[in-house]
């Protein structure tokens, strides 16, 4: 896997629509049998993928998001592991960098995109102290960084 993110918004995805269908056949409260099914299987479709949701946020926060100095408890790797991100997870082995370059913009930038509501809960603000300077650093250095959007972030 080469990014949380994405698995991340494809689940608050499906929170959302089944959120805006529950609504859309009256939240259960109409006394139609069919139509307060549809309501009750759209609130399970909405509960799935909260559950989903909040299971691929915290994974994100174990596994991609590396925070250093004072929360050794908040991170599984090694302190000889410097990045603040991990860019590819393999079996037994971590990587800094994706599969389409080695760039730490990349590897920053992929754990950040897309930036939705969710995103306010996926990134830690003191992840986001750490990962701040790295990737500003990194995307400075490079002009491939602006010239392919990734400076946005």
């Amino acid at each position: 896997q080469e990014s949380s993110s994405e698995s991340i918004h494809g689940y608050e995805a499906i929170a959302l629509y089944g959120s805006v269908c529950m609504h859309v056949w009256g939240d259960g409260t109409v006394d139609d049998p069919s139509v307060a099914n549809n309501a009750d299987v759209a609130r399970r479709v909405s509960l799935m993928g909260r559950l989903l949701t909040a299971t691929e946020v915290r994974s994100a926060q174990r596994y991609w998001h590396v925070l250093h100095g004072d929360t050794p408890s908040k991170t599984i790797y090694p302190k000889q592991y410097k990045p603040a991100v991990v860019g590819m997870v393999w079996q037994t082995m971590v990587q800094a960098q994706t599969w389409f370059g080695s760039a730490l913009f990349l590897v920053y930038g992929i754990q950040l995109m897309p930036l939705t509501s969710i995103s306010e809960r996926r990134d830690d603000i003191d992840w986001l102290r750490q990962v701040y300077f790295p990737f500003s650093e990194s995307c400075e250095s490079d002009k491939t960084c602006t010239d392919q959007g990734w400076a946005i972030l």
